[in-house]
């Protein structure tokens, strides 16, 4: 009788934890299969409390022609969290004093330009004022296929243009982080790839991680692409030129024994640790969101220390939440769904039992009302206003975005996971925008009107149909589609809802379409407002 009953109370805890484990695991595979399909490229996902496996599953296909199947130990390209490990490698070498991070790196690069005063903590948090190999003329159409690279590129990289002077801005820069590739080997007196394998890779039994362009054992997975419907194998791509900017290929639970070992000090002494996980400030005292190889973002009301990697057919994310110890990992095969951070970041929150809200909730138009207005912070503006029965946030001549209430004060806009939480003072509404890179507080300038639809039949319609000269730039065109009017810029087509006699605006961008009549009553322009007013003649 003893033993049935204690076996009875045993069951009463556990069971419900069991439950809530088993419910986790349904709504993170939920969350998956809405951005894979089975017959597809799949997405694998991994998770760690504590450096012990809590989740791991795999949806999709490694190869679709074969129909292999992925798992945790797949090798996938990881494109931009290589810039973690070229991080690390700098600390590391900065730890056993070879350099400093106030170091020009002019002291390890044949630089020429001595007004170019770039330090390496500066390449590191991506303010030097490089850009990328987009902003060298001709960089795609030089031949950097020898084992050299990045060496035969190194002076079109060091004597490229700055977009500001050092220290200034921030600007994400690939060819930075290829600097500091060559530094580590300039110190070390090492190749790179050498220098992470043995003191990385190695130490750390990381099987499953190297480069792929020098004899790495292990095969990588098929990356794809989504043409035409269908998903066709990636454009090939010479990951010599990422190199220590995102040439690393590595599996799932190699990087989680990675970032267990990074973040309790087996890396690097935990007291040197401290700069990855704040962010950079730049001299205006904004905040640039990016440490040391690492960005800083926030996941329900969390502090989290993330990466994302694209490279040609795949797409990765890595976040890891110091306050839960709590990793999460996601590859892709695939690199036609580049917010990967979207589903990662769903997933580290229904792990933490912190999902967030997608239950709408309605809300009268009267209740809507009080939140439209202009509201600003640091001198940016963004404007929230009522299209018929439904919030629209957008900035000046923006795209606009549908706010879905998911409580009374608690709106989440559509398409993402930021969210906007109003608090109310007196009869004005300030809020905070949570979004995945951390919280703004927005405060209430002044007030807006929103437009409710007028209807209109289709023989008016027409009377606006036509193409309007803006003088000396473009034609705008109006269009009708059945029973609906589009402003039309080139290709680029949008569509126009009345809210007034001749009167139009966008329905989803910030636009303002008033037409004009002569004496006679027929339209001959147009006044347009796309951010600033323009006037059109009727020319067709």
């Amino acid at each position: 009788m003893k033993s049935l009953f204690t076996t009875l109370f045993f069951l009463a805890l556990v069971f419900p934890i069991l439950m809530h484990g088993q419910s986790t695991k349904d709504q993170i595979n939920k969350i998956v299969s809405n951005y894979v399909e089975a017959d597809g490229p799949g997405m694998a996902v991994l998770a760690t409390e504590s450096g012990k496996v809590i989740y791991e599953h795999v949806f999709g296909l490694s190869n679709v022609s074969t129909r292999s199947m992925l798992n945790t130990n797949t090798v996938f390209r990881i494109g931009s969290i290589t810039k973690q490990f070229t991080a690390m490698a700098i600390l590391k070498l900065f730890q056993e004093q070879k350099l400093s991070l106030n170091d020009p790196i002019n002291h390890y690069l044949p630089i020429q330009n001595p007004d170019k005063t770039i330090t390496i903590q500066q390449l590191l948090n991506h303010t030097s004022g490089l850009g990328n190999q987009s902003d060298i003329p001709d960089f795609n159409a030089t031949d950097f296929e020898t084992i050299n690279y990045p060496d035969n590129a190194l002076e079109m990289i060091l004597n490229a243009s700055l977009r500001f002077p050092p220290g200034q801005d921030y600007y994400y820069s690939n060819l930075g982080y290829i600097l500091l590739g060559k530094i580590i080997e300039v110190v070390s007196n090492m190749r790179y790839e050498d220098y992470l394998r043995t003191s990385f890779f190695i130490p750390l039994n990381m099987q499953h991680t190297g480069f792929e362009y020098l004899d790495f054992r292990e095969p990588v997975c098929t990356g794809y692409t989504r043409h035409q419907a269908k998903y066709v194998e990636a454009d090939p791509i010479n990951m010599k030129i990422p190199f220590a900017a995102g040439g690393m290929v590595s599996s799932l639970s190699d990087l989680a024994l990675w970032n267990e070992a990074v973040m309790t000090g087996s890396v690097i002494p935990l007291p040197l640790l401290s700069i990855i996980k704040e962010p950079h400030q730049l001299p205006n005292g904004n905040s640039t969101g990016y440490s040391t190889g690492w960005q800083i973002g926030m996941l329900q009301g969390l502090k989290t220390i993330k990466h994302d990697g694209i490279v040609n057919g795949f797409t990765s994310m890595m976040i890891y939440i110091p306050e839960k110890e709590l990793f999460i990992a996601a590859f892709t095969n695939s690199d036609s769904n580049r917010d990967i951070e979207l589903p990662t970041s769903k997933i580290g929150a229904a792990l933490m039992n912190r999902s967030f809200p997608e239950q709408e909730i309605d809300l009268t138009k009267d209740e809507l009302d009080h939140f439209q207005g202009i509201y600003q912070n640091k001198g940016s503006e963004v404007r929230i206003a009522l299209h018929d029965n439904a919030l629209m946030y957008f900035t000046k001549g923006g795209d606009k975005i549908k706010l879905i209430p998911t409580a009374h004060n608690l709106f989440l806009l559509a398409g993402s996971l930021n969210q906007l939480k109003f608090n109310f003072e007196d009869t004005l509404a300030n809020f905070t925008h949570l979004s995945l890179d951390g919280e703004t507080t927005w405060q209430f300038t002044q007030p807006m009107e929103g437009y409710v639809t007028k209807a209109i039949d289709i023989p008016a319609l027409d009377n606006y149909v036509g193409k309007y000269q803006v003088p000396g730039q473009f034609v705008f065109e109006v269009v009708r589609i059945e029973d609906k009017l589009f402003g039309q810029v080139g290709g680029d087509k949008k569509e126009l809802i009345c809210y007034d006699t001749d009167k139009f605006c966008g329905k989803n961008i910030d636009a303002l379409v008033d037409f004009v009549r002569d004496s006679a009553g027929e339209v001959t322009a147009v006044e347009l407002t796309l951010g600033m007013k323009i006037s059109a003649d009727k020319v067709e």
